[in-house]
């Protein structure tokens, strides 16, 4: 055929244009026997009636309508009525639907007005097609149950759920339901319908999609029961990570014999000499402290080391509530709230704790590695709090990432900028730089265990055990754990 013969038909484009549905959808209506077949012109052209536009918007009008699989809406298409059989399975299949189904549909012009959420967050909920309006007559139309699903974004919203937290959850659970009802479908007709009568699925259906949704509730309540558990005892084990994290004080055998005259260089002498209680007490003889800033985190971390945990954390809330540019000072907030986390708090107040943690590390996980003592200090607290925060929040990978790179860049650095007497440069380069290296390894060696990465956890715990002294209870804990590793390894090495 001409194409000068085609000039009332319809490519495969304008089809789908015109009813905004997909190709490949078109092609498989065909298929199904919806559709005439188009008028082929050559391998890669094909044209189409335009009487398929209509009964496009029909298949997909009685698709969201009446929840019909397309064998049954070929039949009433092409006889014009629904059995009477099919009519009670509709029924029983869309029972759940019903009360959102029934409502008024919703123009685009009105859903807005109509749900209380801006078009905008609206458009986005349609582009992860968390709702699907439906074309009708060249108009954007809402369901009833599109508008009960942005009504519950809304709810959700109100609650304090942020909205992008609300579209990534909500994809994650519609995607793994879809997954879930395409599984249901399949063994639903190949099992359960069998030879059975309509009559007697039908009267069944009802009650099997009941106890499907019930099943659904009570094994989310049971997953998330199960999860703050296992959060909880892994909180609850924070405070042996925090006394894993100790660098001070110092064996001090580069302090000087006297305290230094400099509030500063005092602050650091106290701090590796470990009188915490003096150092906490800084700038407080008369009245509120009135600490230099880089003072002020000293102090907190006197006040954290000394056991004044309550105190640290009222400078913290006072003095660095907000992230700073001072990388140093976010650490010792993050471990003054990490302290906390487990701390006899419960679960939601334990995770508003993290969060915080989580916060103040941000900054520092965003910056480069810098020669200088605070830097290397900082990096070192933000990628053990991210390797032992509970695995819910997801910060294992990255904070192995952080101390294995620490470790490199330290070990092959030339020595550490203090900016402060060679005293202390000397503390650091012999004292605090070789226990910090010991430090890295055993929290490198809890993190690859945590993420299954066994014999990347052996090759840390030998250097702990290495370097660490022998009775400590760091190295006892490698060495019981690579007797526990290794045993496992080589069973796993006898099934192979």
């Amino acid at each position: 055929m001409a194409i000068s013969k085609n000039k009332h038909l319809l490519r495969i484009g304008e089809l789908s244009q015109a009813t905004g549905v997909s190709g490949p959808t078109i092609k498989h209506y065909i298929q199904e026997g919806l559709l005439p077949k188009p008028v082929k012109t050559s391998k890669t052209m094909a044209y189409y009636d335009p009487s398929c536009v209509k009964k496009i918007k029909l298949i997909k009008t009685i698709q969201q309508k009446k929840f019909l699989p397309l064998n049954v809406i070929k039949g009433l298409i092409d006889s014009g009525k629904i059995s009477d059989e099919e009519k009670e399975l509709q029924q029983a299949f869309s029972k759940s639907h019903r009360e959102y189904e029934d409502q008024v549909t919703v123009k685009a012009a009105d859903i807005q007005k109509q749900t209380g959420v801006s078009y905008d967050k609206i458009q986005l909920m349609e582009s992860i097609d968390l709702i699907t309006p439906h074309i009708r007559d060249g108009q954007k139309f809402y369901s009833g149950v599109d508008i009960q699903i942005i009504k519950l974004v809304k709810t959700r919203s109100d609650l304090g759920v942020p909205f992008d937290f609300n579209m990534e959850v909500l994809k994650i659970y519609k995607s793994a339901i879809a997954d879930a009802v395409s599984a249901d479908i399949r063994h639903f007709v190949n099992h359960i319908t069998g030879d059975a009568s309509y009559h007697k699925i039908v009267a069944n259906m009802a009650e099997i999609e009941a106890s499907l949704d019930e099943f659904l509730v009570l094994n989310k309540n049971k997953l998330l029961r199960a999860l703050i558990n296992k959060a909880l005892s892994q909180m609850n084990q924070i405070n042996n990570h925090f006394e894993a994290m100790r660098l001070f004080p110092t064996p001090g055998q580069m302090l000087p014999a006297v305290e230094p005259p400099g509030l500063y260089e005092r602050a650091v002498f106290l701090l590796c000499k470990g009188d915490f209680t003096k150092l906490g007490e800084l700038g407080t003889a008369t009245g509120p402290p009135k600490l230099p800033a880089d003072v002020i985190p000293l102090s907190i971390l006197g006040d954290l080391l000394g056991g004044q945990q309550q105190r640290a954390l009222e400078k913290t809330t006072r003095y660095i509530h907000k992230p700073s540019a001072r990388l140093f000072q976010n650490a010792v907030a993050a471990l003054v709230y990490f302290s906390f986390v487990g701390h006899d708090t419960g679960y939601v107040q334990s995770m508003l704790y993290a969060k915080k943690v989580l916060t103040k590390i941000k900054p520092i996980a965003a910056k480069q590695f810098a020669n200088t003592w605070a830097s290397i200090i900082a990096h070192f607290i933000c990628g053990a709090i991210q390797i032992v925060t509970p695995q819910v929040m997801d910060k294992v990978h990255s904070g192995i990432t952080i101390l294995a790179g620490l470790l490199k860049f330290t070990q092959e650095s030339e020595p550490i900028e203090t900016g402060l007497p060679l005293w202390f440069q000397n503390t650091v380069e012999l004292e605090i730089m070789p226990e910090m290296h010991f430090r890295m390894n055993y929290f490198l060696a809890q993190g690859y265990l945590k993420t299954g990465q066994s014999r990347e956890a052996v090759k840390y715990l030998d250097r702990v055990i290495a370097t660490g002294d022998p009775d400590s209870p760091l190295s006892e804990w490698a060495r019981m754990k690579k007797l526990t590793l290794n045993e496992q390894l080589s069973a796993s090495s006898d099934k192979l």
